[in-house]
């Protein structure tokens, strides 16, 4: 185009969706503008045929046989069919399949077309074949043929290990001078012998080498002269080696298993999704070019070739894609298929670029991921993008070349069963069946179970687990080698056993065969199960479990050590129906017994006589002790606090379940009623007494202890050893030092306080004593010199007022009128006996005044023992 002149030029757009028109100056010239410009539109197509050859020969072609060969055919802008005509000397001999192709919206897309030459004499034919169509330009294609008189033919046969074999019809007819064009599909394997190829004549016997002839497809395959017999060549494969080999040449990539690496690390095969690059991951230990670490399946990648030279598609073990996206980060392992074509990248390294995208594959230098960029050598990858394959290979041998051998039978060894449950003697060993000549017997852990290598007679072991039993037998002259097994899984047939199998936080699923066991307790959440030797906690929530029901039979489920305690989490009770029990009575125990043996005792109902409450009950937390051994207390419902646990020193009967927590063993209790107060510990100092009151409960006096009231200023022992002492009454009571049990009882007797013959008080829990300032208050307790011998009551405050008197203690309270003169008595010691008391007066003595022994002052002494100077006196 020049200034001023205008050419109009078609462009046929037909095959392109979404066109744009770009208008541009390319001269030299310059130009301000560029104007009347005019497109037009046209949905018209030329009528075009187009033919993918111009010429077709045919050589040596015999006289009244066939030969066919094909060409593609298009069009594009037709209104009626396209024809296929031929003509020329020879047209007879050639003929076109389909004759005619009509075409759809004026369009036909790429069709093969065949002709077939079929000579009738010999010497050379010629033909031509026009494709025509309204207003087309025709198409000739030259067909030139040469024919042959006719080649003898020959039968070929195939022989497996005696047998005809036409599977994957072969070529059975050959010209002379040809070969074979199709050989069967490939024979399995025959026993341990592997299919090797295929030779022309039979081998006597065996050999230790591969036949002069032996060929694995049509290529290979030898001329054939004469009616021919092909028999399938078998031999004993060896696995010599494998190993993951680096690949440095380009020929040398072939279908099979790679490695593929880039810098430091590996492209991994795993599974990624859409949205996701292929991490990096760290390559195994390499040594020579050979792969010596450990090759993970998430490292795998599987080349199958696409039919073009170098390229492949790669997939993981799952049949995943490697494939990717147009993004710099697009690789992918997903369902997407792709091609990737492999080259050389620099000496011993390659590259390679997917087929979708155009775009190559390597590691991230600076990142954490594989990526995509359109250049192989792109700054961002590692190593300048140099990939290493290791691909591989395994090395094997053969021997024992046959074609021939004896045809064997399957032994079809089969047990009557594949798993078996054990519980209890007796075992029956499943059936086997097939041909068992030779079998012999092997146990996979003969821990579990052994079994007789000859019979097959199984002997129950020491350990539960499961162990494989298998069955085998060699190849002999009549049958293949073959093996059958089964397993068994020894279980425990009580609850002992099943805890032996709980050891670990993690949960198991586990089996146990029952025997009367009972649910001894359940809530909502807890129930414990126990048989005649052990019992076991059962936590589900929900479980709906009821107390007093008992259960006999197989159940399953998952137990779990939770912070040390083995308990079942859950629970399928298959066909047991529960019956109705009576809850065993509670195992007598100390807590001696359950110090020394927790796992005896874990979980069982139980019961602890007599046990100290040392540590009163706190955030529901209390302490027992007995016979110097302690034990943790758990309020399992918080709902303990208004019983006996809650006062240190009471002695109690304690109903509940020994369990432990986290290393804490503890005896978990439920109800209040499962707290029994049956006594009192009275704890003496070395001094040798101590007071005690109970204002509900009556007791017995323990061994070597002697009960002492105070009336008119005596103190007078009047409850000796095991004799009963009434309710309300307050003591002093003189016991050998330690824990001494005052275990209640009941008594329908007054006591001395009833009878107003006691003037000692008491109070059930610690009190403040109410003040009055008409009377001096007492406790028992040493001198400020803490001398044992001073044991006695002595003023608790400075001045004799009141103070706050100890859970069930007792204390003296006397009126001041009845202390004559000026002079207060702060104290009473016993001066290390009870039979006498001495009164120590506040201030200077009251020299040769004289007092009763209730303290009171008298102006005359008679009979009787009174106090001078602070001494007692005997007045005859």
């Amino acid at each position: 185009m020049s200034q001023g002149s205008w050419v109009e030029v078609t462009q046929d757009l037909s095959s392109y969706d979404h066109v744009y028109v770009r208008i541009y100056y390319t001269g030299s010239t310059a130009v301000r503008n560029i104007d009347d410009v005019t497109l037009t539109y046209s949905t018209s197509v030329a009528p075009t045929l187009s033919v993918s050859k111009t010429e077709i020969s045919f050589s040596d072609v015999e006289k009244l046989t066939s030969e066919n060969s094909a060409f593609t055919f298009s069009a594009k802008g037709l209104s009626e069919a396209a024809t296929f005509v031929l003509s020329g000397t020879n047209a007879d001999m050639f003929s076109v399949s389909p004759s005619s192709i009509t075409p759809t919206d004026g369009s036909i897309s790429d069709t093969e077309v065949t002709v077939t030459y079929t000579p009738t004499e010999a010497g050379s034919h010629e033909a031509t074949l026009t494709v025509s169509s309204k207003d087309a330009t025709k198409q000739d294609i030259a067909l030139r043929g040469t024919a042959i008189a006719p080649l003898p033919h020959y039968t070929v046969n195939w022989m497996v290990n005696g047998n005809s074999y036409s599977e994957g019809t072969p070529s059975t007819d050959v010209a002379e001078g040809e070969s074979v064009e199709t050989l069967p599909t490939t024979p399995a394997a025959i026993g341990d012998k592997v299919f090797m190829g295929w030779t022309n004549a039979t081998i006597d016997g065996t050999q230790d080498v591969a036949p002069a002839v032996l060929f694995t497809s049509a290529a290979g395959a030898p001329t054939v002269t004469s009616n021919t017999t092909y028999f399938a060549v078998f031999a004993d494969e060896t696995l010599v080696s494998s190993s993951w080999n680096r690949i440095k040449n380009l020929a040398d990539i072939t279908d099979g298993s790679y490695v593929i690496k880039n810098g430091a690390y590996v492209l991994p095969s795993t599974t990624t999704g859409s949205s996701t690059a292929p991490a990096k991951v760290g390559a195994p230990v390499i040594t020579d070019d050979v792969i010596t670490g450990t090759v993970e399946e998430s490292m795998i990648w599987n080349f199958t070739s696409t039919g073009t030279a170098n390229q492949f598609y790669v997939q993981n073990e799952e049949g995943s894609y490697l494939y990717a996206i147009s993004d710099n980060n697009g690789v992918r392992v997903a369902s997407t298929s792709d091609k990737w074509t492999f080259a050389v990248n620099t000496t011993d390294y390659f590259s390679m670029k997917e087929a979708n995208n155009n775009r190559y594959c390597a590691s991230y230098a600076s990142g954490t991921n594989w990526r995509s960029y359109t250049s192989a050598t792109h700054t961002n990858y590692a190593n300048g993008g140099k990939l290493e394959l290791y691909k591989f290979v395994t090395v094997r041998t053969y021997s024992a070349y046959a074609t021939n051998f004896a045809t064997l039978s399957d032994r079809n060894l089969a047990f009557s069963e594949t798993a078996v449950d054990y519980f209890e003697a007796p075992f029956t060993a499943p059936t086997l069946s097939g041909h068992t000549e030779g079998v012999t017997y092997a146990s996979s852990d003969t821990e579990v179970a052994t079994v007789n290598a000859t019979t097959g007679e199984i002997t129950i072991g020491t350990k539960y687990g499961t162990t494989t039993i298998t069955a085998s037998a060699e190849q002999s002259g009549s049958y293949y080698a073959d093996e059958a097994s089964y397993t068994i899984s020894v279980w425990p047939n009580s609850i002992s056993g099943l805890k032996t199998l709980i050891t670990s936080e993690s949960e198991i699923d586990f089996k146990v065969r029952l025997n009367n066991a009972v649910i001894t307790y359940a809530d909502a959440n807890n129930a414990y199960l126990q048989d005649a030797d052990a019992a076991i906690l059962i936590y589900v929530k929900g479980h709906r479990l009821t107390e007093g029901k008992s259960y006999t039979g197989v159940v399953s489920g998952k137990a779990k050590l939770y912070n040390g305690l083995r308990e079942i989490t859950s629970i399928d009770w298959g066909t047991i129906i529960p019956e109705s029990a009576t809850v065993p009575a509670a195992e007598i125990v100390t807590l001696a017994d359950l110090n020394a043996d927790y796992d005896k005792y874990e979980s069982m109902f139980v019961l602890v006589q007599n046990a100290i409450v040392s540590s009163a009950l706190s955030s529901r937390n209390a302490t027992i002790s007995q016979d110097s051994e302690e034990y943790a207390v758990y309020d399992k419902k918080d709902g303990l606090s208004a019983t006996a646990l809650s006062t240190t020193n009471a002695i109690v009967n304690l109903y509940g379940f020994p369990g432990k927590f986290n290393t804490t063993l503890q005896l978990n209790v439920f109800n209040d009623i499962d707290v029994e107060e049956t006594g009192y510990n009275l704890a003496v100092s070395d001094a040798g007494y101590a007071t005690y009151f109970n204002s509900a409960k009556a007791f017995t006096m323990p061994a070597g202890a002697t009960g002492y009231v105070w009336n008119a200023g005596n103190i007078a022992d009047v409850y000796a050893p095991a004799q009963v002492v009434p309710a309300n009454e307050p003591l002093v009571i003189k016991a050998p030092a330690g824990n001494n049990a005052l275990l209640f009882t009941s008594s329908t007797e007054d006591s001395y306080k009833d009878l107003d013959k006691n003037e000692l008080e008491g109070t059930d829990v610690e009190t403040p004593i109410t003040d009055d300032d008409a009377y001096y208050f007492y406790g028992l307790s040493l001198n400020a010199n803490s001398e044992l011998a001073s044991v006695g009551f002595y003023w608790m405050n400075p001045t004799g007022a009141a103070f706050t008197n100890g859970a069930h203690k007792a204390y003296l309270k006397l009126a001041k009128s009845t202390h004559a003169g000026s002079q207060a008595v702060n104290g009473f010691p016993f001066n290390g006996t009870t039979t006498g008391i001495e009164q120590i007066e506040a201030g200077a003595d009251a020299k040769n005044a004289i007092y009763d022994l209730s303290g009171r002052r008298v102006n005359k002494a008679a009979k009787g023992i009174y106090i001078l100077n602070g001494k007692k006196v005997l007045v005859k």
